[in-house]
């Protein structure tokens, strides 16, 4: 009975350890940042913002970029590594951060509306040689809980090839304003 007293505790506290253990591991599969294209999963690290101001009509022309590890991009030169890149060229009706909501694809010859993109790309590329690059020619973009340096982003379309593409990003993304030319 002595050694019970003595095993219950650790019992106890090895159930505990491996229960928490377990949650944490579904949190890591929920949180993480992907883009979808087809069947084939690539991971998302990083975006930046560059903002071309005011666009006219209550419009601010907001270009959202995302990418993924082994990529490095500061929206002033040209990405470098291997990996994939997402561009999209929204709409929206604030300055300097993406309003939340859903953000549709619109030909570019129609007229821009805010809560609209009309240029969207998907750029896999191998040390800055292209291994697949189209346009979107359908979509949605999603924007959840934004402020200036934090954003949800969701999004869903299908390219020019007619690839199903989707993903996810949450977290920081870097903002850049960009000078009139």
């Amino acid at each position: 009975m002595k050694h019970l007293k003595h095993l219950l505790p650790l019992i106890l506290f090895t159930i505990t350890l491996f229960s928490c253990s377990k949650d944490d591991d579904n949190e890591k599969e929920t949180s993480s940042n992907y883009i979808k294209i087809d069947t084939e999963d690539l991971g998302l690290k990083g975006g930046i913002i560059e903002d071309y101001g005011d666009f006219g009509n209550g419009t601010y022309n907001l270009d959202l970029t995302l990418y993924s590890s082994n990529v490095t991009y500061d929206g002033n030169s040209e990405p470098n590594g291997s990996g994939v890149l997402m561009y999209f060229e929204i709409f929206s009706e604030t300055p300097e951060v993406l309003k939340p909501g859903i953000y549709s694809w619109i030909n570019y010859e129609d007229p821009i509306t805010t809560f609209s993109f009309d240029e969207g790309y998907i750029y896999q590329f191998d040390n800055l040689s292209s291994t697949y690059e189209a346009a979107f020619v359908s979509g949605t973009l999603t924007v959840k809980n934004s402020s200036k340096t934090q954003y949800e982003i969701s999004f869903e379309g299908v390219d020019e090839n007619g690839k199903t593409i989707t993903g996810y990003y949450k977290g920081a993304i870097a903002y850049s304003l960009e000078e009139e030319m």
